[in-house]
């Protein structure tokens, strides 16, 4: 034990803290920079065990390659005489053992320190770090409440891949450092892994269980599977249930079962794909039980029956293997009234687009895209374990809608125009496939009317969203965007979701009488996906959140008003609601994530939040503007900029980021609401600067001239689409550049060329064309492929660089803008393809060396709903 006042290089020892897996914990103080720090201290005895040293290494490696609140920071790492030494912060307080006790918390503050726990686990496996060892000793929480996970010594690295943060491959092609020797086990017993336990390979799911376990022993003051010896608790980890747990909270109750359930499950597969998502739902609980009242003390200390605890592994059994039951809601003996229960329907991975109940009210057929493959469409019957392939001609389609009479409309060959927007050709099949008779293009979404005749649809029309019922009637348009029309079951009313941005899925309810009036129902929703009739026809069921959390399942009276149905972890996607009951839905994890491609090869993951969107690269390619969700643990967004892959993000304001000005001084963001706006953010020091016209409303996207005074802006004249327009900023005034309409269904703006004559855009039949500044002269090159999009100019203007945002992998084009001659540029790559719709946003630095593009990836469960209040 080292003596106070001994001297580490600059480490003044001034007392012991206590033990700290491979050695002791001191309190020292920093002599340069006068703080108190943790100093973790390999006594020079054990420094001669190999193992040992190279256990103390990977601890400070893994904690430094990490940076998060929730974690315990390493500064500094030395050896002085044989003394190895890592220095790491300071954290007044003590550990989630000492607030434990022996017993349970109270159900808010138990949620609470899980959700911190969960967010510090899900940064350090975004790093690719592992923990292996998690457990109430490892657990700080300072005297502010703040938890802060250390000991990382028995954590292990793993080399990224150019993949979401938490996609880390698992199975045979582990490297050999994620692999867990047989015979040696290796982590605290109590809170092992059954593949821990057994010697098999781990990786970041092995910390989920033992999550679980910390969560259970919070819940309940118990180990689940705690025994008199070591030798029976690692077999009841390896092979028992764990005893169920008893909440008070009844809003709180489903959805903790069933985080529970699922991090306790055996088989890591059925754990979490991504620890984030475990973090964003013990928070959503947390949210609803403090926003609810919620404050019984502690939860009561029920002992199970044997009777009652074989009855438990039988239903959490069938909850996670076959019968899907989220919220693992069925348990034995049960003793209050029974609520929704969820119905797992599938159990690929992929993404499920769309989906329909077929006449009989029981079987579903939806278009999903599975394993990296195209969309298809699949049929499932209530009494089959499995889908099968319902055969529309030879490509790929997604259901729309299906009639009375057994009429599917589908779209044929739709493409991603944005991550969960869909368009392509509005078609008619028999609900037992076949080829296809062609109705329309450039539709988005349709809907059957009650006759089986009429068919209500939304497309694109001049750079308008319309609704027409039945077709060739106009019934409804907006500038913006217009998802999911659904007719009432009288055939009286069309209900469809407006969202003003077509980039954005915030929207209200617009409801369509058959005398073409319409009115709002609801009010606003920040996020919105999915809409339908109630069973009986006097409501509107919705899928989406007011701002304080993800999707949740609401009712909408057809006087306004609105009430909760149902929620849900993560995020809800409301497909169809059958004249039965049941309501077919989707649960979705969503990764949005930001990475940079360096010259040297490096990928470097830059994401600031929960979500991260790129909206532009500097032309050094030193700094990212970018567009984060949810802050606040709702669906705030905020526009953030990081100067360098180390530097520290910086919140400009509200709103979705869309460009940097040339000289990097201003950050152009659009604020969405009901009446978007248009405002620049100083990066440096200033206030926040309006952008606005008397004669347009802007909104969506604007590029910079490079002389930084103007912008091409999208503009909304009165009764018309969207338009480009030339802002001059010091004056305020705004100029129609062309009165042709352009398409707003992409992020990337209208880059000017490098001698301000030419805007790219795209027409609204998706051909890329070049717009003179000077007089709206237009060029369009036809050579280029559909639906490429204009990322920015480069060699001196004579190149413009595009790209077909839905294409997985992305090949980014080069144009050449005097012969029209179109070349390879560069392809970005995607390891695994299963759920990434495509690349919202790509930028290159000026000289297209360095690139940063927004990895999208969305990941479907499709369920049945049913017992909806």
């Amino acid at each position: 034990m080292l003596a106070p006042g001994t001297l580490l290089g600059a480490y003044q020892i001034l007392d012991l803290l206590g033990q700290g897996g491979m050695g002791e914990v001191y309190r020292a103080r920093d002599t340069r920079l006068l703080r108190e720090v943790a100093l973790k201290v390999l006594p020079a005895g054990r420094a001669s065990d190999g193992a040992a040293l190279d256990r103390f290494a990977s601890e400070a490696r893994a904690a430094s390659a990490i940076n998060d609140p929730h974690l315990v920071a390493v500064y500094d790492v030395g050896q002085v005489g044989g003394v190895h030494f890592i220095v790491m912060e300071l954290v007044e307080g003590g550990t989630l053992r000492d607030r434990l006790a022996g017993e349970g918390l109270p159900l808010p503050e138990a949620l609470d320190l899980a959700g911190q726990i969960a967010f510090g686990l899900a940064a350090a496996h975004a790093r690719n770090v592992v923990h292996r060892d998690l457990k109430p000793e490892n657990v700080l929480i300072d005297r502010e409440g703040r938890v802060k996970i250390a000991d990382f010594g028995l954590a292990k690295l793993k080399q990224p891949v150019f993949a979401p943060p938490d996609a880390v491959t698992v199975g045979d092609s582990l490297p050999s450092g994620h692999r867990t020797d047989p015979n040696l086990l290796i982590g605290t017993i109590s809170y092992m892994s059954p593949e821990q336990a057994s010697g098999r390979l781990v990786d970041h799911r092995t910390d989920q269980f033992s999550f679980g376990v910390m969560l259970h022993e919070m819940l309940t003051g118990r180990r689940p599977f705690a025994r008199a010896t070591p030798a029976e608790t690692l077999a009841a980890i390896i092979h028992d249930p764990p005893e169920p747990i008893e909440v008070v909270d009844a809003q709180a109750e489903g959805p903790l079962r069933w985080i529970l359930a699922r991090c306790l499950a055996k088989d890591p597969a059925q754990r979490y794909d991504s620890t984030r998502d475990l973090a964003r739902d013990v928070s959503q609980v947390h949210v609803e039980v403090t926003s609810s009242g919620a404050r019984r003390p502690t939860l009561p200390r029920t002992r199970w029956s044997p009777m009652g605890r074989r009855a438990f592994a039988l239903t959490a059994g069938a909850g996670i293997v076959g019968a899907g039951l989220l919220g693992a809601g069925l348990w034995a003996r049960r003793r209050w009234r029974e609520g929704p229960r969820f119905e797992k329907l599938t159990f690929e991975r992929g993404t499920v687009w769309t989906g329909r109940f077929g006449p009989d009210g029981r079987a579903v057929v939806y278009a999903a895209a599975w394993n990296g493959e195209p969309f298809r469409l699949f049929r499932k019957e209530p009494d089959s374990p499995a889908s099968t392939r319902v055969p529309v001609g030879d490509g790929s389609a997604a259901i729309l809608s299906i009639s009375r009479a057994g009429e599917m409309a589908v779209l044929v060959e739709p493409h991603v125009v944005l991550p969960g927007r869909l368009v392509g050709t509005l078609a008619r099949v028999p609900l037992t496939g076949g080829a296809p008779r062609l109705i329309l293009e450039e539709v988005g979404d349709a809907d059957w009317g009650p006759n089986g005749d009429d068919i209500a649809l939304v497309r694109h029309v001049n750079g308008l969203c319309v609704l027409e019922y039945p077709v060739g009637h106009r019934r409804y348009e907006t500038a913006g965007w217009l998802s999911g029309p659904r007719v009432s079951p009288d055939g009286a009313y069309v209900a469809v979701f407006e969202h003003p941005l077509s980039i954005h899925d915030m929207g209200v309810v617009r409801l369509i009488g058959s005398d073409d009036d319409h009115e709002a129902l609801g009010g606003v929703w920040t996020s919105s996906h999915g809409l339908a009739w109630s069973p009986d026809g006097d409501e509107v069921w919705v899928a989406a959140s007011r701002g304080d959390g993800p999707n949740a399942l609401f009712a909408i009276a057809l006087s306004g008003s609105a009430r909760l149905l149902e929620r849900a972890p993560g995020t809800l996607t409301l497909l169809d609601v059958s004249p039965r009951g049941p309501a077919l839905i989707t649960r979705e994890t969503r990764h949005l994530a930001i990475v940079l491609l360096t010259p040297d090869g490096r990928r470097h993951d830059l994401s600031v939040l929960d979500s991260s969107l790129l909206a532009d690269l500097s032309s050094d390619g030193s700094t990212v503007l970018s567009t984060e969700f949810g802050e606040g643990g709702g669906l705030r967004h905020s526009v953030y900029l990081r100067r360098g892959v180390t530097g520290r993000p910086l919140r400009l304001g509200d709103g979705m980021a869309i460009t940097l000005s040339p000289d990097g001084a201003w950050a152009l963001a659009i604020v969405p609401g009901e009446q978007p706006r248009l405002v620049a953010y100083p990066t440096g020091t200033g206030e926040a600067w309006p952008i606005a016209s008397d004669t347009v409303r802007y909104t969506h996207a604007a590029s910079y001239f490079p002389d930084g005074r103007r912008l091409i802006v999208a503009g909304i004249p009165p009764g018309k689409g969207a338009r480009l327009y030339v802002h001059d900023l010091h004056r305020g005034t705004a100029r129609m550049l062309s009165d042709d309409p352009v398409f707003l269904g992409h992020m990337q703006g209208f880059p000017v060329s490098p001698d301000g004559r030419w805007a790219a855009a795209i027409s609204p039949d998706r051909i890329l064309t070049l717009y003179a500044t000077a007089d709206g002269t237009r060029r369009r090159f036809d050579a280029v492929p559909l639906g490429a999009f204009p990322l920015q100019w480069i060699d001196d203007g004579q190149g413009l660089l595009v790209a077909r945002l839905a294409d997985v992998p992305a090949s980014v084009l080069r144009l050449d803008v005097q012969s029209g001659a179109v070349s390879a540029f560069r392809e970005i790559p995607v390891e695994d393809p299963t759920g990434v719709p495509g690349f919202p946003c790509i930028r290159f630095s000026a000289d297209g060396q360095t690139c940063a593009v927004t990895l999208a990836r969305v990941l479907s469960e499709l369920f049945n709903l049913t017992n909806v209040a």
